[in-house]
């Protein structure tokens, strides 16, 4: 059953996953860049800091968009079950990783863009 709602039709939140994709690289790219600063700036989530201390960026990356799949997966079979919670869910999800991509900016143009100035 779970196979033909994953293989049996077209995704249903194509549009939904691309953003959360988009976002999450836009993540992805701030982490990088706040993290290259120097001592001022960590991981502060522990699973991906345990990724980042052991393999660098590429484990960062590899963590990031392995959670990112899952939950694409979850949705889209949420979505076929419930209509309109996996697309809900996608869309919270795409919000709550803007945030972060708008505190990293915030980050950036309070200490590092002074610095370079």
């Amino acid at each position: 059953m779970l196979s033909r709602e994953l293989f049996g039709d077209p995704l249903r939140l194509s549009r939904e996953s691309a953003t959360l994709l988009a976002v999450s690289v836009l993540d992805l790219l701030m982490t990088h860049t706040l993290l290259r600063q120097g001592f001022h700036f960590y991981e502060s989530n522990p699973v991906a800091n345990w990724f980042f201390s052991r393999w660098n960026m590429v484990g960062m990356v590899a963590f990031k968009f392995v959670l990112i799949t899952v939950a694409i997966v979850f949705c889209e079979v949420v979505e076929r079950r419930r209509p309109g919670l996996g697309r809900r869910v996608l869309e919270l999800g795409t919000v709550a990783a803007g945030a972060v991509v708008a505190y990293s900016l915030l980050l950036f143009f309070r200490h590092v863009v002074p610095v370079i100035g």
